[in-house]
């Protein structure tokens, strides 16, 4: 089996995609720039990496599974968090994946130049990344490989989650065997077998922000051995920042399925730390349906409020007249009442104006 292409640009893949650049190798393959012939706009390709010692048969599975996961990423493509596949082909015996070219760098290599994170800017790329996982996990699809590297930054600030091509949907692996992702982000329930979990996910999402706040991977080790060891027996130290963000970020890297917190808790808890001004129980609405308290939103009470002020200056304003026909009052008299209807009037017009915008009382 044929591994990575060289590194000469210029080759063309399966006559269309004429490769430009690398952009990324790793585990299971190398990223490409690449110029797409036929639309004349540049791509991203990815070259997955088989398992050398397999035999035809293998390859044809595999190539198959990459496939059909393609098109099940597909469905995700309009969302923006997500890098959209457009394109799986077969070159030089391999399957190849066409997404959309995303102008960033990865998180990894955001940290690497700048340091740790500010906690709002780890707290904002947590909850993009948890609304992809949470669109992915709602198709049966999951990632199996959430680390910093597959985190892309763009350059307007577009924070996207790369590379499904080891996903798996519905248990069903890409790519088959042993524990799959990069060791010191793998779940530790992976080591036991269970595999294909959106829980499993989230773990990785909790070491990747982990790393993005204190710079350093809570489990790397010098040695495969030690890092699986990590994983499987040690908690991380307590990382320095707001307690309601550390709170989640740990709460993800609980080593017990049945401990570790939902993507709708953690969803709550960065959002309120990336946007103070955000209320929380909006945010655990659109994330877990059925939760959150039962108060009335502000709108709804704003308008509350311009219904009894409506009423109530109503009142005051038509108050004058039948008092004044049945006391028969003189002329002053009805300048007087006319005077209270056009001031209570008045109000009256205004808090109606609540009825229709009710962030006329916020302003």
């Amino acid at each position: 089996m044929t591994t990575d292409v060289d590194g000469s640009g210029g080759r063309v893949v399966a006559g269309r995609y004429r490769l430009l650049e690398k952009l990324g190798s790793g585990t299971h393959g190398t990223v490409w720039r690449a110029f797409d012939e036929v639309l004349e706009v540049q791509v991203a390709v990815k070259e997955l990496r088989l398992d050398n010692t397999a035999g035809d048969a293998d390859d044809q599975l595999a190539f198959a599974r990459v496939e059909r996961e393609a098109r099940i990423v597909a469905k995700l493509r309009d969302h923006p968090h997500v890098v959209t596949v457009l394109d799986v082909v077969s070159d030089g015996g391999l399957p190849w994946i066409v997404m959309e070219l995303v102008e960033s760098r990865s998180l990894a290599q955001l940290v690497r130049a700048t340091g740790p994170l500010p906690p709002e800017r780890v707290a904002d790329i947590g909850v993009a990344v948890l609304a992809a996982l949470v669109a992915a996990h709602g198709l049966g699809i999951t990632h199996r490989d959430v680390k910093p590297a597959n985190i892309l930054i763009g350059t307007g600030g577009r924070v996207v989650l790369a590379d499904f091509g080891v996903a798996s949907h519905d248990g069903q692996p890409t790519i088959a065997g042993g524990p799959v992702g990069t060791l010191a982000y793998i779940a530790p329930e992976q080591f036991a077998g269970v595999r294909g979990k959106p829980a499993g996910d989230l773990f990785s999402l909790g070491a990747t922000l982990y790393f993005a706040l204190t710079g350093a991977s809570p489990f790397s080790r010098s040695t495969e051995a030690a890092t699986i060891e990590a994983v499987l027996h040690h908690d991380p130290a307590r990382p320095a920042g707001p307690d309601r963000l550390v709170d989640a970020v740990l709460g993800l890297l609980a080593k017990d399925l049945a401990g570790r917190i939902t993507a709708g808790e953690a969803a709550a808890a960065f959002t309120a730390v990336a946007d103070s001004s955000t209320e929380p129980a909006t945010v655990t609405r659109a994330w877990s349906a059925g939760s959150g308290p039962t108060s009335l939103p502000r709108p709804a009470l704003d308008r509350a409020v311009g219904v009894c002020l409506l009423v109530l200056t109503t009142a005051l304003a038509l108050a004058p007249w039948p008092a004044a026909g049945l006391v028969g009052l003189p002329w002053w008299g009805y300048s007087a009442a006319a005077v209270i209807t056009v001031f209570f009037g008045s109000w009256a017009v205004a808090f109606g104006a609540v009825l229709i915008r009710p962030s006329a009382l916020r302003r």
